[in-house]
């Protein structure tokens, strides 16, 4: 773990200066399905949730980006059975209040066969995607290390496919399917951290002169998303 002594006052924002608050769950709440939509006998998946010190633009005002990353990646095919239970819900919020998912509405889906069945795929917004997964990893660092992430890194969703119309894309998905592989392999004895796996766990290497951390986080059982700090 890093030195203490960069540690920072509590009182500010998990992912910039501004004054905390409130408090942020990381991930969103949104993820952790409620008890009472489980099966009976679960248990509860939103107990000892991970919470970080927030200013209101580090929470409430990016409220929209992390229903939006929801809906990407409980429509994951990478994803359990959980996911798939959450994906249901999400359909049925979305027949009862379509005004919350206008960033649908322009959206062209693409015909795509997974595991041999047909199915369809929709352009992501990476822009938006990528600011949700910044805020995720600055809020995953602050609670791991409890000092903030301020050296540059990049995030890279390793569950994401290029669309079928694009000229790269067998190149592209065989690359990011060798890399998934070299990072299962690379965390195979790597402690996992959270407390409800199911939906969402981390790992975290760090190499010895403290210089790269590489932060791996997995949604439902697949969902894959690797961040890690540039070499200078």
């Amino acid at each position: 773990m890093r030195d203490n002594k960069k540690r920072y006052s509590k009182e500010t924002c998990y992912a910039c200066s501004l004054k905390a608050v409130t408090k942020e769950h990381v991930p969103p709440k949104v993820f952790f399905p409620e008890k009472k939509d489980l099966p009976l006998g679960h248990p509860d998946m939103r107990k000892n949730l991970i919470r970080v010190p927030s200013c209101k633009i580090h929470n409430l005002e990016k409220s929209e980006d992390d229903f939006y990353a929801f809906s990407i990646i409980v429509s994951s095919f990478d994803t359990t059975y959980i996911a798939q239970h959450q994906f249901s819900k999400y359909l049925r919020a979305a027949h009862r209040k379509p005004a919350l998912f206008s960033f649908l509405k322009n959206e062209e889906s693409f015909p795509v066969i997974v595991n041999g069945k047909l199915s369809g795929s929709t352009p992501v917004d990476t822009s938006r995607f990528d600011k949700f997964l910044f805020c995720l990893s600055k809020g995953i660092y602050y609670r791991h290390f409890e000092m903030k992430w301020e050296n540059n890194f990049y995030v890279f969703p390793l569950s994401l496919k290029e669309q079928p119309d694009s000229k790269d894309n067998n190149w592209y998905n065989e690359k990011v399917a060798s890399i998934r592989k070299d990072m299962s392999s690379f965390f195979t004895d790597s402690e996992k951290f959270g407390a409800n796996p199911e939906v969402f766990y981390y790992q975290i290497f760090q190499e010895p002169n403290d210089d790269v951390t590489v932060l791996r986080m997995i949604f439902y059982g697949g969902f894959e998303i690797i961040a890690s700090e540039e070499k200078e």
